[in-house]
């Protein structure tokens, strides 16, 4: 018998699911302060305000990574009813994982706002000849904010 079966729907666990996702958060918050380190150097406008979404993401990432983390660490009692805990970590599941695509829509967003401010910069250093690809450039970091 699983110890979270009563805690399952539709074969999933959020239980035992928690502690994978709880990595994965932790990663993307890893790659953002990589991010922010690039970041540091530039001195334009549009790496401020990059900065500044990477930064409130870290933090978001590092909170969902905790509650997950919170979650791994429920247990289901043998005895009595276990539908309190289930409650409680399916709640906080929700919770995490709003929390964690909020973080990775701010990742994919700022790094579209890194291609397009990139190729705007070079933009005018280049040979006209090679605008259609920093064009392309622009492009692709504006569809990506949008996805």
């Amino acid at each position: 018998m699983n110890p979270d079966e009563f805690c399952t729907s539709d074969q999933w666990s959020v239980l035992s699911s928690a502690s994978s996702h709880s990595q994965f958060a932790g990663v993307l918050g890893g790659f953002l302060i990589t991010a922010i380190a690039l970041l540091m150097d530039k001195k334009s406008r549009e790496s401020i305000h990059t900065l500044a979404l990477f930064a409130s993401a870290v933090l978001i990432l590092m909170l969902s990574s905790f509650l997950f983390s919170l979650i791994t660490g429920s247990q289901v009692p043998g005895e009595g009813d276990p539908r309190g805990i289930c409650a409680i970590a399916w709640t906080q599941g929700a919770v995490s994982t709003g929390m964690l695509a909020a973080g990775a829509s701010a990742l994919f967003g700022g790094l579209g706002w890194m291609l397009a401010s990139h190729a705007v910069n070079r933009i005018s250093e280049q040979d006209p000849e090679d605008v259609g690809a920093y064009c392309f450039l622009a492009d692709l970091g504006g569809w990506l904010t949008f996805a």
